[in-house]
Protein backbone atom coordinates (compact mmCIF):
# COMPACT_ATOMS: atom_id res chain seq x y z
CA UNK A 1 0.00 0.00 0.00
CA UNK A 2 1.18 3.08 -1.06
CA UNK A 3 1.43 6.79 0.86
CA UNK A 4 -1.63 8.04 -1.83
CA UNK A 5 -3.75 4.71 -1.13
CA UNK A 6 -2.81 4.95 3.05
CA UNK A 7 -4.52 9.01 2.35
CA UNK A 8 -7.53 7.81 0.46
CA UNK A 9 -8.26 5.86 3.07
CA UNK A 10 -9.13 8.81 5.41
CA UNK A 11 -10.89 10.59 3.44
CA UNK A 12 -14.79 12.11 5.03
CA UNK A 13 -17.40 11.36 3.08
CA UNK A 14 -17.84 15.56 3.26
CA UNK A 15 -14.55 16.16 1.21
CA UNK A 16 -15.89 16.31 -2.29
CA UNK A 17 -18.34 18.46 -1.37
CA UNK A 18 -16.58 20.55 0.36
CA UNK A 19 -14.05 21.08 -2.38
CA UNK A 20 -16.80 22.27 -4.22
CA UNK A 21 -17.87 24.89 -1.94
CA UNK A 22 -14.55 26.40 -2.07
CA UNK A 23 -13.99 26.20 -5.60
CA UNK A 24 -17.24 28.03 -6.08
CA UNK A 25 -16.57 30.74 -3.61
CA UNK A 26 -13.05 30.75 -5.68
CA UNK A 27 -14.65 31.31 -9.30
CA UNK A 28 -17.29 33.77 -7.37
CA UNK A 29 -13.70 35.96 -5.96
CA UNK A 30 -12.03 36.28 -8.97
CA UNK A 31 -15.73 37.21 -11.05
CA UNK A 32 -16.46 39.89 -8.42
CA UNK A 33 -13.14 41.01 -8.52
CA UNK A 34 -13.25 41.58 -11.94
CA UNK A 35 -16.48 43.56 -12.24
CA UNK A 36 -14.48 45.61 -9.13
CA UNK A 37 -11.86 46.20 -10.90
CA UNK A 38 -13.96 48.20 -13.51
CA UNK A 39 -15.97 50.45 -10.92
CA UNK A 40 -14.74 53.58 -10.89
CA UNK A 41 -16.45 54.12 -7.14
CA UNK A 42 -14.47 50.72 -5.45
CA UNK A 43 -12.50 51.20 -2.59
CA UNK A 44 -12.41 49.33 0.54
CA UNK A 45 -16.03 49.25 0.84
CA UNK A 46 -16.58 46.35 -1.83
CA UNK A 47 -13.18 44.80 -0.85
CA UNK A 48 -15.52 44.04 2.43
CA UNK A 49 -18.51 43.52 0.22
CA UNK A 50 -16.42 40.39 -0.80
CA UNK A 51 -15.46 39.39 1.98
CA UNK A 52 -19.13 39.20 3.42
CA UNK A 53 -20.12 36.93 0.23
CA UNK A 54 -17.85 34.35 0.87
CA UNK A 55 -18.38 34.53 4.79
CA UNK A 56 -21.84 33.94 3.78
CA UNK A 57 -21.11 31.14 1.51
CA UNK A 58 -18.64 29.21 3.45
CA UNK A 59 -19.52 30.04 6.75
CA UNK A 60 -23.44 28.83 5.67
CA UNK A 61 -22.43 25.20 4.52
CA UNK A 62 -19.77 24.88 7.67
CA UNK A 63 -23.42 25.89 10.06
CA UNK A 64 -25.19 23.30 7.54
CA UNK A 65 -23.10 20.76 7.19
CA UNK A 66 -21.71 18.16 9.51
CA UNK A 67 -18.28 19.11 8.26
CA UNK A 68 -16.92 19.89 11.70
CA UNK A 69 -13.11 19.57 10.18
CA UNK A 70 -14.11 22.92 8.21
CA UNK A 71 -15.03 24.84 11.31
CA UNK A 72 -11.72 23.97 13.00
CA UNK A 73 -9.79 25.38 9.58
CA UNK A 74 -11.80 28.52 10.01
CA UNK A 75 -10.96 28.93 13.18
CA UNK A 76 -6.56 28.26 12.31
CA UNK A 77 -7.49 30.34 9.18
CA UNK A 78 -9.04 33.39 11.79
CA UNK A 79 -5.47 33.33 13.91
CA UNK A 80 -3.50 33.35 10.45
CA UNK A 81 -5.57 36.20 9.36
CA UNK A 82 -4.04 38.27 12.27
CA UNK A 83 -0.54 37.01 12.22
CA UNK A 84 -0.11 37.83 8.20
CA UNK A 85 -0.74 41.91 9.77
CA UNK A 86 2.67 41.84 10.52
CA UNK A 87 3.64 40.63 6.75
CA UNK A 88 1.79 43.45 5.72
CA UNK A 89 3.80 45.68 8.35
CA UNK A 90 6.96 44.91 6.44
CA UNK A 91 5.49 45.11 3.01
CA UNK A 92 4.36 48.93 3.49
CA UNK A 93 6.24 50.06 6.90
CA UNK A 94 10.13 48.41 6.12
CA UNK A 95 10.07 47.62 2.11
CA UNK A 96 7.97 50.62 1.04
CA UNK A 97 6.48 48.73 -1.73
CA UNK A 98 2.62 48.20 -0.56
CA UNK A 99 -0.05 51.25 -0.20
CA UNK A 100 -3.07 50.33 1.09
CA UNK A 101 -4.46 54.46 1.29
CA UNK A 102 -6.70 53.60 -2.33
CA UNK A 103 -8.42 51.86 -0.12
CA UNK A 104 -9.73 54.42 2.02
CA UNK A 105 -10.54 52.24 5.26
CA UNK A 106 -9.91 51.85 8.70
CA UNK A 107 -6.40 50.93 9.46
CA UNK A 108 -5.25 48.59 12.06
CA UNK A 109 -1.53 48.91 12.29
CA UNK A 110 -0.64 49.09 8.01
CA UNK A 111 -3.21 47.27 6.58
CA UNK A 112 -6.81 48.42 6.30
CA UNK A 113 -9.65 46.40 9.07
CA UNK A 114 -10.84 43.60 6.86
CA UNK A 115 -7.75 42.29 5.28
CA UNK A 116 -7.25 39.68 8.09
CA UNK A 117 -10.76 38.19 7.21
CA UNK A 118 -9.49 38.48 2.99
CA UNK A 119 -6.59 36.73 4.09
CA UNK A 120 -8.83 33.71 6.19
CA UNK A 121 -10.53 33.65 3.37
CA UNK A 122 -7.88 33.00 1.61
CA UNK A 123 -6.33 30.71 3.42
CA UNK A 124 -9.70 28.19 3.92
CA UNK A 125 -9.92 28.33 -0.11
CA UNK A 126 -6.43 27.43 -0.49
CA UNK A 127 -6.42 25.18 2.61
CA UNK A 128 -8.68 22.97 1.07
CA UNK A 129 -7.28 22.77 -2.01
CA UNK A 130 -4.38 22.04 -1.21
CA UNK A 131 -5.40 19.50 1.20
CA UNK A 132 -7.16 17.69 -1.92
CA UNK A 133 -3.95 17.92 -4.07
CA UNK A 134 -1.53 16.47 -1.49
CA UNK A 135 -4.35 13.44 -0.75
CA UNK A 136 -4.62 12.99 -4.72
CA UNK A 137 -0.89 13.96 -5.80
CA UNK A 138 0.94 12.69 -2.58
CA UNK A 139 2.80 15.23 -0.30
CA UNK A 140 5.40 16.21 -2.70
CA UNK A 141 3.30 16.97 -5.82
CA UNK A 142 0.13 18.08 -4.20
CA UNK A 143 2.76 21.22 -2.27
CA UNK A 144 4.09 21.94 -5.85
CA UNK A 145 0.77 22.23 -7.35
CA UNK A 146 -0.56 23.95 -4.71
CA UNK A 147 2.60 26.61 -4.98
CA UNK A 148 2.16 27.07 -8.59
CA UNK A 149 -1.51 27.70 -7.77
CA UNK A 150 -0.28 30.71 -5.85
CA UNK A 151 1.96 31.95 -8.44
CA UNK A 152 -0.58 32.14 -11.12
CA UNK A 153 -3.80 33.16 -9.12
CA UNK A 154 -1.68 36.14 -7.79
CA UNK A 155 -1.32 37.99 -10.81
CA UNK A 156 -4.94 38.05 -11.45
CA UNK A 157 -5.72 39.24 -8.36
CA UNK A 158 -2.79 41.95 -8.13
CA UNK A 159 -4.63 43.14 -11.47
CA UNK A 160 -7.74 43.12 -9.98
CA UNK A 161 -6.91 44.96 -6.76
CA UNK A 162 -5.05 47.60 -8.67
CA UNK A 163 -8.05 48.63 -10.79
CA UNK A 164 -10.87 47.94 -7.98
CA UNK A 165 -8.76 50.32 -5.74
CA UNK A 166 -7.80 48.06 -2.36
CA UNK A 167 -4.09 48.13 -3.07
CA UNK A 168 -1.09 49.24 -4.57
CA UNK A 169 2.34 48.12 -4.84
CA UNK A 170 4.98 50.46 -5.81
CA UNK A 171 8.92 51.03 -5.82
CA UNK A 172 9.27 47.76 -6.79
CA UNK A 173 10.11 45.53 -9.78
CA UNK A 174 6.77 44.38 -11.46
CA UNK A 175 5.22 42.65 -14.58
CA UNK A 176 2.39 44.63 -15.14
CA UNK A 177 0.95 45.71 -11.59
CA UNK A 178 2.25 42.11 -9.85
CA UNK A 179 5.77 43.02 -8.16
CA UNK A 180 7.78 39.71 -9.12
CA UNK A 181 8.62 39.43 -5.32
CA UNK A 182 5.16 38.89 -4.48
CA UNK A 183 5.12 36.13 -7.16
CA UNK A 184 7.82 34.50 -5.45
CA UNK A 185 6.17 34.87 -1.93
CA UNK A 186 2.96 33.56 -3.29
CA UNK A 187 4.25 30.02 -4.18
CA UNK A 188 5.83 29.67 -0.95
CA UNK A 189 3.28 30.60 0.88
CA UNK A 190 1.16 28.41 -1.40
CA UNK A 191 2.74 25.37 -0.76
CA UNK A 192 2.91 26.30 3.43
CA UNK A 193 -1.22 26.74 3.04
CA UNK A 194 -1.33 23.47 1.33
CA UNK A 195 0.53 21.66 4.80
CA UNK A 196 -1.67 23.98 6.62
CA UNK A 197 -5.26 22.77 5.11
CA UNK A 198 -4.01 19.14 5.39
CA UNK A 199 -3.36 19.43 9.35
CA UNK A 200 -5.62 22.11 9.95
CA UNK A 201 -8.91 19.99 8.75
CA UNK A 202 -7.15 17.13 10.88
CA UNK A 203 -6.43 18.06 14.25
CA UNK A 204 -8.88 17.88 17.07
CA UNK A 205 -7.35 20.14 20.05
CA UNK A 206 -7.76 23.91 20.30
CA UNK A 207 -4.26 24.72 21.19
CA UNK A 208 -3.19 22.51 18.02
CA UNK A 209 -5.78 24.30 15.97
CA UNK A 210 -4.35 27.99 17.10
CA UNK A 211 -0.81 27.23 16.94
CA UNK A 212 -1.15 25.36 14.12
CA UNK A 213 -2.43 29.00 12.43
CA UNK A 214 0.02 31.21 14.02
CA UNK A 215 2.85 28.78 12.27
CA UNK A 216 0.71 28.84 8.74
CA UNK A 217 0.66 33.03 9.49
CA UNK A 218 4.58 32.76 10.31
CA UNK A 219 5.22 31.09 7.18
CA UNK A 220 3.83 34.18 5.33
CA UNK A 221 6.16 36.56 7.15
CA UNK A 222 9.17 34.59 6.25
CA UNK A 223 7.84 34.68 2.25
CA UNK A 224 7.74 37.94 2.12
CA UNK A 225 11.29 38.26 2.93
CA UNK A 226 12.52 35.39 0.90
CA UNK A 227 10.99 37.07 -1.83
CA UNK A 228 11.76 40.46 -1.12
CA UNK A 229 14.86 40.18 -0.07
CA UNK A 230 15.93 37.82 -3.26
CA UNK A 231 14.30 39.81 -6.01
CA UNK A 232 14.90 43.52 -4.67
CA UNK A 233 17.68 43.31 -2.26
CA UNK A 234 19.80 40.93 -3.64
CA UNK A 235 18.93 40.98 -7.53
CA UNK A 236 18.30 44.73 -7.83
CA UNK A 237 20.38 46.27 -4.82
CA UNK A 238 17.18 47.61 -2.90
CA UNK A 239 17.09 48.32 0.60
CA UNK A 240 14.85 48.64 3.58
CA UNK A 241 13.35 51.59 4.11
Amino acid sequence: MDANDQMAIGRSPHDTKRLYVILSSAVFSVGFSMICSRWPGSDGRSAVALDLANFILLGGYAIRSADRPIRGLFLAAGVFGVVELLADFLCVHCTGTLDYSVARSLMVLESPWWMPFSWALVAVQVGVSGDAAIRRFGWVCGMLLTGLLGSLLIPVYEEMAWGANWWRYQHCLRVGHTPVYIVVAEAIIGIGLSVFGYFALRVCSLCATILLGAAAGAVTILAGVAGWGTIEFLWRGARPS
